[in-house]
């Protein structure tokens, strides 16, 4: 294990010690209004820092703010809050996907590349992609080389150099597990990639811009709301090191959503039914 691995899995441990020294956490996304707030669910945010994208469940938003919902839209989708003026513009809504939910988008760093997932009602998830052009989202497409028509992908994460980690459906022996899969994202050609050897239930994986850190959710398949916590892995020489918890961000509920900003300065994840941030510092060495 080289050094660099070793020092990541000491700032592990250390974590506790230093965020209980230094108020690291803050509450993101305080500009929505409650009961807004509570229904945030991903969130994936541009180089620049001035649009957020995030999931909200569309029927249930837009009836909070009294909108007449057309029949057959999306139970969920993705939303563009915007920087504007010197404040955060009200969401609003990419129809991607016309009556198929679409959401936990994630914005390849320095790209206008969106992934994402998608579903239509009773089935599971797939992914697919998008790029935005002059200002407007393509049409988007599947990812056909990593779709199954009886199994989950989703939770797509990737970083600056287009490595893609994502979540696939396991089945072995009649029992599901959640495995993470490492690929390189090419677009249309984007292949299946290969397991990462972890041993347990995983998803939500969150890689930094550099392609070194990935930070992701273990659980119980079967108790997914009380066994939901977030855990932490370095790369090694093209290796991932063991997955350790991160035992002094996690609660007695689900810790999920996690996302490491396109600068890498910041690590966001859901608490509560709040995002709470954490400077990525907290966690890794400089």
């Amino acid at each position: 294990m080289s050094r660099y691995c070793l020092r990541i899995l000491l700032v592990i441990f250390l974590t506790g010690f230093i965020l209980s020294k230094s108020n690291s956490h803050e509450a993101y996304l305080s500009f929505f209004s409650s009961p807004d707030y509570r229904l945030v669910q991903g969130i994936s945010i541009s180089q620049d820092g001035k649009s957020i994208y995030c999931t909200l469940p569309h029927g249930e938003y837009q009836k909070l703010k009294n909108n007449t919902i057309k029949r057959g839209t999306p139970r969920l989708g993705i939303y563009e809050i915007r920087w504007k003026s010197k404040k955060w513009s009200a969401p609003r809504f990419l129809n991607l996907t016309d009556t198929i939910n679409h959401y936990e988008p994630t914005l390849q760093p320095g790209t206008d590349i969106l992934v994402f997932n998608t579903s239509k009602e009773g089935e599971k998830n797939d992914l697919w992609f998008t790029e935005k052009k002059s200002d407007h989202w393509m049409i988007p497409r599947p990812l056909n080389k990593i779709n199954t028509t009886d199994g989950e992908e989703s939770y797509a994460t990737i970083s600056s150099d287009s490595t893609m980690i994502y979540m696939k459906e396991v089945q072995s022996g009649g029992v599901t597990t959640y495995a993470l899969y490492e690929t390189t994202f090419r677009g249309d050609d984007t292949g299946a990639g290969n397991q990462l050897p972890f041993h347990g239930s995983f998803g939500d994986p969150a890689i930094s811009p550099d392609g070194n850190i990935l930070i992701f959710t273990g659980f119980d398949a079967e108790d997914w709301n009380k066994t939901c916590d977030l855990y932490i892995s370095a790369r090694s020489v093209k290796r991932w090191s063991k997955p350790q918890a991160l035992i002094d961000l996690n609660s007695p509920g689900p810790d999920f959503s996690p996302y490491i900003s396109s600068d890498g300065q910041w690590f966001y994840y859901r608490k509560n039914f709040q995002f709470q941030r954490v400077p990525i510092r907290v966690l890794i060495p400089d």
